[in-house]
């Protein structure tokens, strides 16, 4: 039974760890991306990928907060998510070397692979669903 509670525990640390990172790379993605459009003198391109970034920071956090309440389907549609975005992030690296968009790639992966196969995760969201 304490083996159980550790792992429930590991997996609330990890899902609490995604969560807080996935909603950082989407907040330093509008800021970075509306300031090269605003430093261009692009200001309305700017204030669009400002609001469009909101967007989908409101939207994602609305499916990570159902992940953390241990919804399948939260689950299983980031780890679709995170996998696509891995990938367009992976062959963007190829046209532009950039190296932020490689490690977005990578940590995007990742957090699809530990979401996948992480028996720790799988305890936690089904402690959170179920009580």
């Amino acid at each position: 039974m304490v083996h159980i509670l550790e792992s429930i525990e590991k997996g609330k640390k990890l899902v609490t760890s995604i969560i807080i990172l996935i909603l950082l790379i989407d907040i330093f993605t509008i800021a970075i991306t509306s300031s090269i459009y605003a430093v261009s003198g692009m200001m309305s391109d700017a204030t669009y990928k400002i609001m469009q970034g909101i967007f989908r920071l409101l939207l994602e956090g609305l499916i990570l907060f159902f992940l953390y309440k241990g919804h399948k389907w939260a689950k299983w549609l980031m780890i679709v998510l995170l996998f696509i975005g891995g990938l367009f992030s992976l062959i963007t690296f190829i046209t532009s070397f950039s190296i932020i968009i490689l490690l977005m790639g990578i940590v995007y992966i990742v957090i699809g692979i530990i979401l996948t196969t992480s028996k720790s995760v799988k305890l936690f969201l089904e402690f959170q669903k179920n009580g």
